[in-house]
């Protein structure tokens, strides 16, 4: 019998896998973090700009109720003060420089003239091709009309 020191042909095999199998989990599990921050910071930022939007939508009630008129919107701030705008392009409710697209619709109650509906939706589409969204939806009164 040979009593030779050293490494066998299956051991060798056997060491190439477990590294090989080691490298890959490592790099899945990279790949796979940065995918998970990504859409994070996409639902971070898409619930940022829907709470600007409802902020915005709590500034024109205030500005003024009879802005706030059925329909779907984007929102302007070019003059400084925010305003429901009527889109005439697509690309009108996506926010400048951004992948998210938010749109208001506003809805009037035919019960109780001094309250409405509104909701902010902001969708965008993640590296899949999939589109996600949030949404927020808020009851609006005209509380500077009401007597008692």
């Amino acid at each position: 019998m040979s009593n030779k020191k050293g490494f066998s042909l299956l051991e060798l095999v056997l060491a190439i896998a477990l590294f090989s199998l080691g490298s890959f989990t490592l790099a899945s599990m990279i790949i796979d973090s940065g995918i998970s921050t990504q859409i994070n910071t996409d639902r971070i930022n898409s619930l940022l700009y829907t709470k600007e939007g409802v902020e915005a939508v709590f500034s024109i009630r205030d500005l003024n109720w009879s802005n706030l008129v059925e329909g779907e919107y984007y929102l302007d701030h070019s003059s400084g003060a925010w305003i429901l705008a009527t889109a005439s392009e697509p690309t009108d409710y996506i926010i400048s420089d951004t992948k998210y697209r938010r749109v208001v619709t506003i809805i009037s109650s035919s019960t109780a003239p001094y309250i409405k509906g509104a909701s902010v939706n902001v969708s965008w589409s993640q590296n899949s091709g999939r589109i996600s969204s949030t949404t927020q939806s808020i009851l609006l009164s005209n509380w500077q009309s009401i007597t008692n």
